[in-house]
């Protein structure tokens, strides 16, 4: 019943912005020192106001994108074919619209300046800032990896929404120390989970975050104006402060543990008992404003039952039999990868039969279907997973190996077989990584067995280690003359560039 609270109150504020739409300024004056917030309440609401820019349309769609840079999922047309090949320019609107969401950035700075004008005692004005500081920086995160610096508006402009002051946009090195300083605000001032209501962000959230924005910057693209790569720094020193964060969270106060199957994790019905694994998942509602709709995209359009449920669907997105053979036999993590199905003709259509539906893949569902998914208007009522704590195990691993005076140690191989064991499969030893690059093959693959499908993180993974480049070559053949390095992030609109007078300046190579 909490769960569903919050998802009423995001819904509440729901119609402020989506992710094609672009907002108004003006709208942030609404909230003046003289009608609001009067009460806790007030506060309240404008706190879960700040969850908005994290619902599905948002998330969702930007991961759709993501997921489609990589080796796990392939679109033959349209947008998806475009990132698949990084066929895509300054006019690819599709891509560059999610950075409209960056002035969601300027309202929670709005709301934090409110709450700390507001008649509360000083430990609850902490609590809802703390709140309103991580979801700041949620959204920050999301934006700058994919964008890179983001304009961070001081709070005195914003209060004179009526001069017009164009404010360039933050270095990468400014945004990420921007967020940084949010995500440890909001540790020190957010509760621990088991205190917190359930897809709220609390104090694991807030860690888990910093340790992907650490991850991020463990490694520095450096661009020329015209595109060209100028340099690639690796920052070693970034892994320390992610070993760290790591054991933090591993600490008995979270109350995190993995789950004992994987695939309850993505089974409407059975998530409520894996729940001490998710930091953190958005809870689904066939009303919005957080619908599921991934297996709607997902299932072929002739499927008539399967091992993973029983719907026909659109099938915007494929598998890779690639990636599907990369997995063990025995490998659980790959159930919802589905090979067969019935068809409409009464036939099994599977890889000795694939005809379109199967021809470059497996179909990648990922979530279970729902039982009574046909009652709720095709949108699953099963949670979005974000972030889980599997992801802290691997996390600490790749950490130990690359930190200053790191190395493949036991401790490295232990952490990687407590993942393999729950995936039912046989455990690597030490001699099985005799090599820094072979280790970088194993945490890779087992990144992608993991958690594909999952926020669309594991582009940013091979961007970490430098492959993503490769990967696009690979998956399309050599045959993609227009991918570069400096497409790792996309464009920004034109119009914000023109909006910021000469201040706003487009990413490199575009």
């Amino acid at each position: 019943m909490k769960s569903i609270y919050l998802i009423l109150c995001i819904g509440i504020f729901g119609n402020v912005v989506t992710g094609c739409k672009k907002l108004d300024p003006i709208i942030y004056n609404e909230y003046s020192p003289s009608n609001f917030p009067k009460t806790e309440a007030d506060v309240q609401a404008m706190v879960l106001s700040c969850y908005q820019p994290l619902n599905s349309w948002n998330t969702l769609g930007v991961q759709f994108w993501l997921e489609n840079m990589t080796n796990t999922v392939i679109g033959a047309y349209g947008l998806q074919l475009a990132c698949r090949r990084m066929d895509y320019d300054v006019n690819t609107q599709d891509l560059s619209k999610y950075y409209y969401n960056s002035s969601q950035i300027s309202r929670a700075t709005l709301v934090i300046d409110a709450i700390e004008n507001s008649d509360l005692s000083e430990e609850v004005k902490k609590r809802y800032i703390a709140e309103v500081r991580c979801a700041r920086a949620f959204l920050m995160y999301l934006l700058y990896d994919i964008y890179g610096g983001l304009v961070i508006a001081p709070v005195d402009i914003l209060k004179n929404p009526l001069k017009d002051t164009p404010l360039p946009r933050a270095t990468n090195q400014e945004t990420a120390e921007f967020i940084e300083s949010d995500l440890l605000a909001a540790i020190d001032g957010l509760p621990y989970p088991n205190a917190t209501v359930y897809g709220r962000l609390n104090k694991g959230v807030a860690n888990m975050l910093l340790i992907r924005l650490y991850l991020k910057e463990t490694m520095q693209y450096q661009f020329g104006l015209d595109g060209s790569v100028s340099s690639i720094t690796k920052r070693p020193e970034y892994y320390t402060k992610v070993e760290a964060l790591c054991r933090e969270l591993m600490k008995g106060e979270y109350g995190y543990a993995l789950a004992a199957n994987y695939t309850d994790l993505f089974t409407v019905g059975k998530q409520n008992a894996t729940r001490t694994e998710m930091i953190f998942a958005i809870p689904s509602s066939i009303t919005g404003p957080n619908t599921h709709y991934w297996q709607l995209q997902i299932m072929p359009t002739n499927l008539v039952s399967s091992r993973g449920g029983n719907l026909a669907g659109w099938q915007t997105l494929s598998g890779y039999w690639a990636f599907y053979d990369s997995f063990e036999p025995s490998d659980t993590r790959k159930t919802y990868m589905l090979e067969e199905y019935l068809n409409t003709d009464g036939q099994m259509q599977n890889r000795a039969n694939p005809g379109e539906p199967l021809k470059f893949g497996p179909v990648p569902l990922k979530y279970f279907v729902d039982p009574d998914i046909n009652k709720q208007s095709l949108m699953s009522l099963a949670d979005r997973v974000f972030f889980r704590y599997a992801d802290v195990y691997l996390s600490l691993a790749e950490a130990l190996v690359y930190k200053p005076g790191g190395q493949v140690n036991q401790e490295v191989v232990d952490l990687l077989n407590v993942i393999r064991r729950r995936a039912n499969l046989g455990e690597i030893s030490l001699s099985d990584i005799p090599t820094y690059e072979r280790f970088q093959e194993i945490i890779l693959l087992e990144r992608a067995h993991e958690l594909w499908c999952e926020n669309g993180q594991y582009r940013a993974d091979l961007i970490r280690f430098d492959k993503l480049l490769d990967v696009i070559l690979e998956i399309n053949g050599g045959q993609a003359p227009r991918a570069k390095k400096y497409k790792y992030l996309w464009p920004i609109p034109h119009d914000v560039i023109v909006d910021g007078k000469g201040k706003v300046n487009q990413n490199p190579g575009y």
